[in-house]
């Protein structure tokens, strides 16, 4: 059975929209595949798919009433992806859905159409969050690294290991809201002196961190994410759960670990970079937040 894995937006967060690139992949710790219940689980199992199949009969590339079908037979995703986490629940389910119901799908070496792919899954994905870029299930479907242009242009990349550098997820407990986080940070970008600030100490260290982690450079990525870190904990704490705030100042202070928003922050998990991550997930561990490197 095939699975569909859950993706995490590394680098440009809220600045995509200021101009920056943006970095995605997937997460295969998370993901889903179709599966049948049996006839008794299957309303509690199907939340929503039954309105959703009506949804996608208006999206002319789906083959909703076969999708209706086997919702009738007890088809429904299993997935271990959380919701409110920004991982890509529904983008999952979308890219699923795509893969086993479109008529004449785009191939995945098939790179010319991908803006194409990427407007059809945002449609299918708007059902569940009022407008959607597309952006999460097109990586799902993909299941691949992911360059976001500034322009609207995507690249499929390969990304290098870097010597001496471990990434993980530090998973916070708390799940999120995006929209709202979303239009804080618009607000705050309104203030010339904010701007201009994040421009300097986010916006270009962070396509710095891409640009050194896309051409193997350790060192230099290392120093572009801690300008990114103490940048969010200083102009941006009210994306920062106040626990996790408290951990992220001591690896800010000790210099053994750098946190960072992931998406959205608000909640969910935050990325972190490390130089030993067996010490560090013990360090974590104990102040009661789990962590998986990121392979």
């Amino acid at each position: 059975m095939k699975h569909y894995a859950a993706k995490i937006l590394l680098f440009g967060e809220h600045i995509l929209m200021q101009g920056a690139s943006a970095l995605a992949t997937t997460l295969p710790q998370f993901s889903g595949c179709w599966a049948f219940a049996e006839w008794m689980d299957a309303p509690e199992k199907q939340f929503r798919l039954h309105e959703w199949a009506d949804y996608l009969g208006s999206i002319p590339v789906i083959d909703a009433d076969a999708f209706k079908a086997d919702l009738v037979k007890g088809l429904f995703f299993d997935a271990n992806i959380p919701t409110g986490y920004g991982l890509g629940s529904s983008g999952a389910l979308c890219a699923a859905v795509y893969d086993q119901y479109a008529h004449h799908k785009i191939s995945l070496d098939n790179p010319q159409r991908f803006t194409e792919l990427r407007h059809i899954l945002a449609e299918m994905e708007r059902f569940f969050h009022g407008s959607s870029s597309g952006i999460d299930p097109l990586i799902c479907y993909l299941n691949h690294p992911l360059l976001l242009l500034p322009d609207g242009n995507l690249k499929l990349i390969q990304l290098p290991a870097l010597s001496g550098v471990q990434l993980f997820l530090l998973d916070s407990g708390i799940p999120r809201q995006t929209g709202p986080l979303v239009r804080h940070f618009k607000a705050r970008c309104e203030d010339s002196v904010f701007l201009d600030r994040m421009k300097q100490q986010l916006l270009y260290p962070s396509d710095r961190a891409v640009q050194a982690w896309m051409n193997g450079q350790a060192e230099e990525f290392v120093q572009a994410f801690s300008t990114i870190s103490r940048f969010q904990r200083s102009h941006l704490p009210e994306m920062i759960p106040p626990a996790v705030q408290t951990i992220w100042l001591t690896g800010l202070q000790q210099q053994q670990y750098y946190l960072k928003l992931c998406g959205a922050g608000g909640g969910g998990v935050f990325l972190g970079m490390t130089h030993d991550f067996e010490s560090v997930r013990q360090t974590l561990h104990k102040a009661g937040f789990n962590t998986f490197e990121v392979s």
